[in-house]
C-alpha cells in the first residue's frame, strides 16, 4: 500500500488539482501488449524516461495505478532549485570536490531540461521565474554570504545578494534580514507540468494506461507486467512508482 494510499487527508485533491480540469484521460490496461520497455508509475520520473526512450526510438508502455502526476510529482511544492537536499560540502566529503562539482552541474542540467521540455512540447506550467533565499538576522546573512561567495569561487555559480535595504523590494515581510536571488529557480505547477509530460509522451508514441495498477512483475524475456485486466510483455522493466 503506497503512502499516499494509507493517509486519506494527502489523497484528497491538492491546490493543483483542485484549481484546474483534466483535458486528457487514458484507459486502463485491457489485454496483452508488447513493448520494448514497460514503465511502472506515471510520476516525473516515469513520465519523463518515456520521453526519453521514445526519443530514442523505443516502443514504451506505462501503466499508472491511478491517474497520472496523482501522486507527489503532482502535488509539492512546485520549487525548482538547482542543488541537492544536502550542502555540497556534504558530497565533496563524501567523492572529493571533483564529483561535487559533476553533480552540482547535474543539477543546473536538470532545471534547464524542465524549461527545454516547456518550450518543445508547448506546456503551460504557471512557471514563476527567480528563487530568493533569505536570512532572518545578521550572523545568519553573513553564513549565507559565505556560502554565496564559496559557490561563485568552486562551482561557478553566480546569485545576485541583496543587501538589508534592498530586501522590502523583493519580500515584503519584516521578517527577514537581507538573502540572495537565484535567476535559475523559480516555481511551477507540479501537476500541469506533470499532464504536459503526458501529452508530450503520448505524442512520441507512448502507451499510457491509467487506473492499470501492476499486482506483479514477472521476470524472463520478456518480462511479464501483470494488472487486473491484462498484462504487459517488456523486454525491459523500469519502476518508477515509489519503489
Amino acid at each position: 500500500m503506497s503512502f499516499l494510499s494509507a493517509d486519506r487527508e494527502l489523497a484528497r485533491d491538492s491546490y493543483y488539482a483542485a484549481t484546474m480540469r483534466r483535458t486528457q484521460a487514458f484507459a486502463s490496461l485491457e489485454g496483452s501488449v508488447d513493448a520494448d520497455v514497460g514503465i511502472v508509475g506515471g510520476g516525473l520520473a516515469g513520465l519523463s524516461a518515456a520521453i526519453e526512450l521514445a526519443d530514442r526510438g523505443h516502443r514504451v508502455v506505462l501503466l499508472e495505478a491511478n491517474e497520472v502526476g496523482w501522486g507527489a510529482s503532482g502535488r509539492n511544492g512546485g520549487q525548482v532549485i538547482a542543488g541537492l537536499a544536502c550542502d555540497p560540502t556534504v558530497i565533496e566529503k563524501q567523492l572529493g570536490i571533483d564529483e561535487a562539482r559533476r553533480i552540482w552541474a547535474m543539477t543546473i542540467e536538470g532545471v534547464d531540461l524542465i524549461h527545454a521540455r516547456c518550450r518543445r512540447f508547448g506546456i503551460d506550467c504557471d512557471w514563476q521565474p527567480g528563487f530568493l533565499l533569505l536570512a532572518v538576522n545578521a550572523r545568519k546573512a553573513r553564513e549565507l554570504r559565505h556560502w554565496r561567495d564559496r559557490m561563485a569561487r568552486d562551482y561557478g555559480y553566480e546569485t545576485r545578494w541583496i543587501e538589508p535595504r534592498n530586501l522590502p523590494q523583493w519580500i515584503a515581510s519584516p521578517r527577514f534580514h537581507s538573502g540572495l536571488h537565484d535567476r535559475r529557480g523559480g516555481h511551477l505547477n507540479p501537476l500541469k507540468y506533470s499532464l504536459g509530460l503526458a501529452r508530450a509522451a503520448a505524442q512520441l508514441g507512448v502507451r499510457i494506461f491509467e487506473h492499470s495498477q501492476v499486482t506483479r512483475v514477472s521476470s524472463g524475456a520478456p518480462a511479464t507486467l501483470r494488472t487486473a485486466n491484462g498484462e504487459v510483455r517488456a523486454a525491459h522493466v523500469l519502476l518508477a512508482g515509489n519503489v
